[in-house]
C-alpha cells in the first residue's frame, strides 16, 4: 500500500509558469502606466484585466490535468469555473464590476477549498 507521502507529484511545467509570469508583468505594466483619467475607467481596466487573467489561469488549470493526473476532477472544475468567470467578466465588464465581490468569493474561495483539501490529503496517512 502506498501512502500519500510516498507518491511523487509532478510539478507544473516551467513554460506554463513562465507564460503566467510574463502575463503578470504585462498586466502590471498596463496597470502601472494606465491613463489615470478617472477612477471609474481604472476600475473597468482592473475588471477587464482580472477577467483575462482568470480566463488564462482556467486554461492553464485544464492543461495541467494532462501533465499531472492527480485530482483531475478538482482541476477540471476549477478550470471551468475560472474560464466561465473570465468570459463573463470580459463579456459584461460593467455588470461584472458590480458583481465583482460575489465573483471574488467564488473564484477565490473554490480554489482555496481545493488547496486546503490537497494539503490535508497530503498530510493524512
Amino acid at each position: 500500500m502506498t501512502t500519500a507521502t510516498q507518491l511523487e507529484t509532478k510539478q507544473r511545467p516551467w513554460w506554463l509558469t513562465l507564460i503566467a509570469g510574463i502575463l503578470a508583468l504585462v498586466i502590471g505594466g498596463i496597470l502601472l502606466w494606465a491613463p489615470k483619467t478617472s477612477a471609474a475607467n481604472l476600475y473597468l481596466i482592473l475588471v477587464a484585466v482580472l477577467g483575462i487573467y482568470w480566463l488564462v489561469e482556467g486554461i492553464f488549470d485544464i492543461v495541467s490535468i494532462f501533465i499531472d493526473h492527480s485530482m483531475w476532477g478538482w482541476k477540471l472544475f476549477i478550470g471551468i469555473i475560472s474560464i466561465g468567470a473570465g468570459l463573463y467578466i470580459i463579456s459584461y465588464p460593467v455588470v461584472a464590476a458590480v458583481a465583482l465581490p460575489r465573483i471574488f468569493v467564488l473564484v477565490l474561495g473554490i480554489p482555496g477549498i481545493h488547496i486546503g483539501h490537497a494539503r490535508d490529503s497530503k498530510g493524512a496517512t
